[in-house]
C-alpha cells in the first residue's frame, strides 16, 4: 500500500510545476510529454508552446505507475514524432 499522496500524484504534481517554471523561464520554447510505462510510450502531448495544454493534460493524467520504464521505447517515440 502506498502512502498518501501516492507516488502518481506526486509526480502529477511536480510534473506541473515543471511545466510551470519551464514556460516561464523558457516563454518561446516547445514542450512535448511522454509517458512510458509496462514496457511502452504513449505520446500525451504533441511539441507546443502553450502550457495551459500541457498543464490540463498533465492533470488529466489518473493512470497508475505500474510495469517496467522503457527508455528505448520512450525515445523512440520522441523521435518518430
Amino acid at each position: 500500500s502506498d502512502i498518501r499522496p501516492t507516488r502518481m500524484t506526486a509526480t502529477v504534481e511536480i510534473l506541473m510545476t515543471f511545466i510551470r517554471d519551464f514556460f516561464e523561464d523558457n516563454p518561446l520554447s516547445n514542450l512535448g510529454i511522454l509517458y512510458s510505462k509496462a514496457g511502452t510510450a504513449k505520446k500525451i502531448t504533441e511539441l507546443s508552446g502553450s502550457p495551459k495544454i500541457h498543464l490540463k493534460a498533465a492533470a488529466s493524467l489518473k493512470t497508475t505507475g505500474e510495469g517496467d520504464f522503457s527508455l528505448q521505447n520512450a525515445l523512440e517515440l520522441a523521435f518518430t514524432s
